[in-house]
């Protein structure tokens, strides 16, 4: 009987349990990471809470003595209550209220950063577990000799869950091996600087776009808050001791296309994001056309038809 079940044991395709515990292992990872970053963006939270001792104090700075550590003042958010806050005793009462708003504003810096790694880890999370039952339902009925099926481990791999050994899937058809030169789908404008202006139609051109086309130094503009399109401006000029810069009308047209080529294609108003491709980031396990960004500004742009009807116009291919 022993023999029996070594045989059996030993009919088992090699890569099933590696497979089975590397999904397992990054499940457990996502997991953590979710509760590390929910606990970070409630921490955030205090942003409001130096907000208003920072104004509390600039409310009151005669009442206030140099060379305190700490002073009780009046809480205008609180009428008929007092309000302690920490000083430093080093600094004037005015440079302490702005050590108190520099505070607040380092907080809600990083709350958008951290609230887009969390939408990313959680839908992570999510395709890890049906991943995981999955798999788990086709070894109920599957050989003991059979490898993990190639569609499984290819949907690993787009969240870099990687075992050794287990046999690639084919390339994605249309794909180039050269990374530098990749095959991607997008819409070309001019700007009215002349200027090339890139627009990713798929989630997955938006990827080759932003991450393979793009080069370092190029611009790049999406939507604040809805889905869309991502935006590549490739000529980028110098300025003065080589800085990049944009001209404001290329600037105007890109966020135009970013807008245009989203969810909110209709609004009179909207915010976009912009920043150059090096600070575009793939998070691991983040989904087609999802990106991070290090850094970026926000352009409030008001929606000009005029505009719009001139880059449409001129791109046959909407």
């Amino acid at each position: 009987m022993p023999d029996q079940i070594q045989a059996e044991a030993s009919r088992l395709n090699p890569m099933r349990k590696p497979f089975r515990k590397a999904l397992a292992t990054a499940l457990k990872k996502a997991a953590r990471k979710e509760e590390k970053l929910a606990t970070e963006i409630a921490e955030c939270g205090d942003a409001e809470y130096w907000l208003q001792c920072g104004e509390i104090l600039k409310a009151n700075l005669s009442s206030v003595e140099r060379g305190s550590d700490s002073v009780e003042l009046p809480d205008m958010y609180h009428p008929g209550q007092t309000r302690v806050i920490e000083l430093d005793p080093m600094l004037k009462p005015l440079q302490n209220a702005r050590r108190l708003f520099k505070k607040q504003r380092k907080l809600l810096d990083g709350l958008e950063h951290k609230q887009q790694e969390l939408e990313i880890c959680r839908r992570e999370k999510e395709t890890l577990e049906k991943l995981l039952s999955d798999y788990s339902a086709w070894e109920e009925d599957a050989p003991d000799d059979s490898p993990p099926p190639p569609e499984l481990a290819a949907a690993a791999r787009e969240l870099r869950v990687h075992v050794q050994g287990l046999e690639l899937a084919p390339p994605i058809e249309g794909m180039k091996k050269d990374k530098r030169a990749p095959e991607v789908s997008v819409r070309e404008f001019v700007s009215a600087d002349g200027m090339k202006m890139l627009v990713g139609k798929t989630d997955r051109d938006n990827d080759r776009l932003s991450l393979q086309v793009a080069r370092g130094n190029d611009w790049w503009f999406h939507i604040a808050h809805h889905p869309g399109s991502h935006v590549v401006v490739k000529e980028t000029l110098h300025g003065r001791g080589k800085e990049m810069f944009l001209p404001q009308e290329t600037l105007l047209d890109a966020a135009h296309l970013a807008v245009y080529y989203s969810k909110a294609r209709n609004a009179t108003r909207a915010e976009v994001h912009y920043t150059q491709a090096k600070h575009v980031r793939k998070s691991k396990g983040a989904p087609a056309g999802q990106v991070s960004l290090q850094q970026h500004k926000t352009l409030s742009l008001r929606l000009e038809q005029t505009r719009l009807d001139r880059l449409v116009r001129g791109n046959r291919d909407q």
